[in-house]
């Protein structure tokens, strides 16, 4: 067997994951990469499906006629404050950000590159 080098942080990290509307990739883009805390994020494209379609906001009138919202999610593995910071600068967002921004966090046990 080989030699592995494993680098494992013991700093209590956090998984903040965000949902938005593609059309509104660029705008968090600009957003994030103007945070020095956020060293790295990855995007995927995601169709959000669900009930009640005409009344949701979050919804362009494309996506009411297609069936499904084209989104992006965005992972981001962050420490405690730069989690706390990211947050604050989406409430804070104005133009296509507000309003149609969905967050989560979820704790991490572990990290590392392998």
């Amino acid at each position: 067997m080989g030699q592995y080098n494993i680098k494992v942080k013991n700093v209590k990290m956090k998984i903040l994951t965000i949902l938005i509307h593609s059309e509104a990739q660029q705008a968090l883009l600009d957003k994030i990469r103007s945070l020095k805390e956020v060293n790295g994020f990855t995007f995927s494209h995601a169709e959000g499906h669900g009930t009640h379609v005409e009344d949701n906001d979050f919804l362009a009138a494309r996506d009411k006629v297609v069936g499904h919202s084209a989104r992006l999610r965005v992972d981001m593995l962050l420490d405690n404050l730069a989690c706390e910071k990211v947050i604050a600068m989406l409430k804070e967002s104005k133009g296509p950000l507000k309003g149609h921004t969905v967050f989560w966090v979820t704790a991490t046990e572990t990290s590392g590159h392998i």
